[in-house]
């Protein structure tokens, strides 16, 4: 019965990009959009499709929003137009205005979509699956991504968080389509090869801790643990996330 559009990108140019595309496919309105976490190259297309759409409901976890309303839009806001001033131009702050728990079902547009809350923290605490039963689909938003590390907002995530979040994605039953938050989308294979990265990250990670190395001195070890990912998009930026990664098992290791 309509168009539902999630995550329509990081400025009004990208939604209208979006819009002419959906507009190629389907003469159906946009009936609804879903945000899946509180990063703005998620969110601050939605300009685009509220203004096409005026009075379309948005979608977020109650967490985002509250984070958003507080005071986050216009930091996103302002990183972008420093980042990109000219991509950013005529793109106005409009942030989710219908909170998700996680566990409901929504139905939009004649379909339903099962909203799940995997953990209380991964990528952010913000975080939200989106599954289409009827289609066999999931998007994962930036808990899992397509060859991609795991990007330069790591100081908020939590690595254990992150891998078990993971799992519940491939746990989910009679899913065949998985869409990552960056990347591209695909079966199965998506998911589990995330779930191997993070995970030989964690553990070696861990293995050089127990032996008694600093981050700064287990940095070429780690990354020689995962020289099978050397191809991915962030490879020679993962320093950063060894550091907190680092700090999250030291933190472990002292409850």
């Amino acid at each position: 019965k309509g168009v539902i559009v999630i995550d329509p990108g990081s400025n009004t140019q990208v939604g209208d990009i979006l819009l002419d595309h959906v507009k190629k496919t389907t003469d159906k309105p946009v009936v609804a959009v879903l945000n899946t976490h509180v990063h703005g190259d998620h969110w601050l297309g939605n300009h685009a499709v509220a203004k096409a759409y005026p009075g379309v409901p948005i979608y977020a976890h109650e967490k985002a929003i509250e984070r958003l309303a507080s005071g986050e839009d216009k930091d996103w806001m302002d990183l972008f137009k420093n980042v990109a001033p000219e991509a950013m131009k005529g793109t106005e702050i409009v942030i989710p205005d219908n909170g998700l728990k996680g566990g409901e079902t929504l139905t939009l547009g004649g379909a339903d979509f099962v909203i799940l809350y995997p953990v209380e923290q991964a990528h952010t605490d913000t975080d939200i699956y989106i599954e289409i039963p009827s289609q066999k689909a999931i998007f994962l938003g930036d808990i899992v991504m397509n060859k991609r590390t795991l990007g330069n907002r790591v100081q908020e995530a939590s690595f254990s968080g992150i891998e078990k979040a993971t799992q519940l994605a491939l746990d989910r039953p009679g899913i065949e389509y998985f869409i990552p938050g960056h990347g591209n989308s695909g079966g199965r294979e998506v998911v589990e090869n995330a779930l191997k990265f993070i995970s030989t990250l964690r553990a070696s990670v861990k293995k050089y801790y127990d032996d008694g190395l600093a981050d700064f001195e287990m940095r070429d070890k780690v990354l020689a643990d995962l020289k099978e990912f050397k191809d991915w998009n962030g490879f020679d930026e993962l320093g950063r996330a060894i550091s907190f990664l680092y700090l999250e098992v030291e933190a472990e290791d002292f409850q």
